[in-house]
């Protein structure tokens, strides 16, 4: 049997509850600013930190997000490796470490709900940021010598500095879901491509799936072009439970 742990379209997303203990540092103004907390902005924030060097990571959302994000497995062109090879490393989970590790340097710190506004260059004096609090409203400015622009391909920075993502956009849409999963099924297959329906789907573990245990899977599902549906009907509980019925074993909780 399978639940739903959470799931999002993958665009605008929503901030699960946030468990992580943010450490906060007093600096004067930052050599760095890091606009994102994915772990791209995260690393950055680790590498220049470790070398002594101020960084201050800005990110518009209230905490670090734990919706679907992108995941990193072992094996995936084996249908059935070990157990240990095919440990799922999520994201949200990866970017924790490194931001703990970033901000544990003592030259890190972060902002949430810091979503920035403006960019304004100085030349060799650097850069000044503005940014809003998407809450309060309340505007403020932040001054570095360099900014890095880590907040994806869609990013408010590329927009205001008109600096667009080379590349290509799929007529395709993609869910992406995180359910719960018994693996009850022997054998317990790692990755795994469900082709021939209307929904093709990747299956990944997300935490290693040992057989009759429960372990956290990510289903992303492909909406090919032409789909009439908008993404608050695809979306909707009654059309994702069609989903997992084609594609799961077992019937759904």
């Amino acid at each position: 049997m399978s639940s739903p742990a959470g799931y999002m379209y993958i665009g605008p997303f929503t901030v699960f509850p946030d468990t992580f203990t943010l450490l906060r540092y007093s600096l004067p103004d930052p050599f760095i600013l890091a606009v994102g907390t994915g772990p791209v902005g995260c690393f950055v924030a680790y590498q220049v930190g470790k070398q002594g060097t101020p960084v201050t990571i800005l990110e518009k959302e209230p905490a670090l997000p734990y919706t679907p994000r992108a995941v990193d497995y072992n094996g995936a062109a084996q249908r059935t490796p070990s157990v240990d090879d095919a440990t799922g490393h999520g994201k949200s989970e990866l970017t924790q470490l490194i931001l703990r590790e970033a901000l544990a340097t003592g030259f890190g710190t972060i902002h949430f709900q810091a979503a920035v506004e403006a960019i304004t260059e100085r030349g060799e004096d650097g850069v000044t940021i503005t940014l809003r609090n998407p809450v309060t409203d309340l505007v403020s400015t932040n001054t570095a010598l360099y900014l890095v622009g880590s907040d994806g391909s869609k990013s408010q920075t590329r927009q205001l500095l008109n600096m667009p993502c080379l590349g290509h956009t799929w007529p395709e849409r993609l869910i992406s879901t995180d359910v719960l999963l018994d693996n009850s099924e022997d054998p317990v297959y790692h990755t795994c491509y469900v082709v021939g329906t209307d929904t093709p789907t990747i299956l990944t573990p997300l935490t290693p799936p040992h057989l009759n245990t429960t372990s956290l899977w990510r289903y992303t599902m492909m909406v090919l072009s032409g789909d009439p549906w908008s993404d608050d009907e695809l979306l909707s509980e009654e059309n994702l439970r069609n989903y997992y019925k084609e594609i799961m074993v077992g019937p759904l909780l």
